[in-house]
């Protein structure tokens, strides 16, 4: 069964783990038993029932009322699987956009409006991310209406002031705003009377429209195959990859990047079978005319495809901690599972993810983000984001120290 995912954006207390655990009862996709502890939890601390403690995992979590770590939930709704995933932090968005589990599926942000929360800066920084990192389209779901007496007015102003940041960053996708208490389970799985007022749909069936309509990432049509491994199989060695985009038929000459060799398929296996051609999305073991310049990380081109770039690119990249001005020491990436050493880095701007605003800047600070050009020391094929996603983001590092993550643009 495909599982669609949804990724959960927002600030901490804003009713994140409690949207996932009211949505898990609300859907009957939680045991009774794991319902039972949450309550015996929450009596055991003086506290009312939570149902974000269904979710959480430590002592620790409990007793601060917070999530530490990423946090998954599967929930059966319409005969379908929905993995949602929590990110509390920017670093933990990032992994997730860089292992490509959230990149290009419909996210969730979780806004409060109860007062003196709303808006945060940090909602717009995990907006902003989930733009860059290629977010097909936004669910809003304005959260904790029964703080504001479920008042329709402050509802829309909340909404007036995401679409004026939406459109000060240029995201131009699909955005739809839900009014939800999580707590109470209003508008989460059914209609809310308590919201005569709001005429849309509630939140769960608003997610799987949305992923319906707009979930897929559209494939490139041109050949690409990242090789993860080459291994020996009888007298032959095999190399084992996924086909992220175009398809692969026997007998077609691929081009080895970055070694520029050609061979020839001689063989496809696709689920341990051996087949005449195989599409994008899977998983395939080779069998080739010469495998000698073949390793991991190595990409297959068609014969008369080349890369989008080989050596020197412009990228859009987010900082966690400060990228300088012709930067040069240390620096890597580590893009389709390679680490390739930078010559230099290049800042030419800086992007403000709280309000859009771009200005020229020799730095880009932590927590924000901008562009610039990178000059490899070796050859390395690179594809532009927009074209094929997973060969086109890469993670930024000085030594061990994790610095931020980019996409080519």
């Amino acid at each position: 069964m495909i599982v669609n995912r949804v990724t959960l954006l927002g600030q901490k207390d804003h009713g994140k783990s409690t949207v996932i655990g009211n949505l898990l009862i609300s859907t009957g996709s939680v045991t009774p038993e794991r319902v039972s502890e949450a309550r015996k939890i929450s009596a055991q601390i003086g506290k009312p029932f939570e149902p974000a403690f269904i979710m959480d995992s430590f002592s620790e979590e409990r007793e601060q009322g917070l999530t530490i770590d990423t946090t998954r939930a599967d929930i059966v709704y319409n005969s379908k699987i929905f993995e949602f995933i929590d990110v509390p932090g920017h670093l933990e968005l990032l992994k997730n956009m860089m292992s490509g589990a959230s990149s290009g599926d419909v996210a969730v942000v979780v806004i409060s409006a109860k007062r003196g929360e709303g808006f945060t800066v940090q909602t717009r920084r995990h907006i902003f991310i989930a733009s860059m990192f290629g977010m097909r389209a936004l669910i809003v779901a304005v959260n904790k209406l029964d703080y504001i007496n479920y008042d329709e007015q402050k509802f829309c102003k909340i909404c007036d002031m995401v679409k004026a940041y939406l459109k000060e960053i240029g995201f131009e996708r699909p955005v739809e705003f839900v009014p939800i208490s999580a707590y109470s389970s209003e508008n989460l799985v059914k209609a809310s009377k308590k919201m005569p007022w709001y005429g849309g749909l509630p939140l769960m069936k608003a997610i799987d429209m949305f992923i319906s309509k707009y979930g897929e990432v559209p494939k490139g049509s041109g050949l690409r195959i990242l090789v993860q491994s080459v291994t020996e199989s009888g007298n032959e060695k095999v190399a084992f990859g996924m086909i992220y985009s175009g398809s692969l038929k026997l007998g077609e000459k691929l081009r080895i990047q970055p070694a520029g060799a050609l061979t020839a398929v001689k063989k496809i296996y696709l689920k341990g079978a051996s087949v005449k051609a195989a599409p994008a999305g899977t998983n395939v073991a080779l069998e080739l005319a010469d495998i000698s310049k073949v390793a991991r990380g190595s990409v297959l081109y068609g014969a008369e495809e080349k890369p989008y770039s080989m050596g020197r690119f412009e990228a859009k990249v987010f900082a966690i901690k400060s990228l300088h001005r012709e930067t040069k020491g240390r620096i890597h990436i580590k893009i389709n599972n390679n680490d390739v050493p930078i010559k230099l880095l290049n800042v030419l701007n800086s992007i403000s993810p709280v309000n859009g605003s771009e200005e020229k800047a020799s730095t880009i600070r932590p927590n924000n983000s901008g562009i610039i050009t990178l000059e490899l020391k070796s050859k390395y094929p690179i594809e532009n984001f927009a074209r094929c996603a997973e060969l086109g983001r890469f993670a930024i590092y000085d030594g061990n120290d994790f610095l931020g993550i980019g996409t080519v643009r």
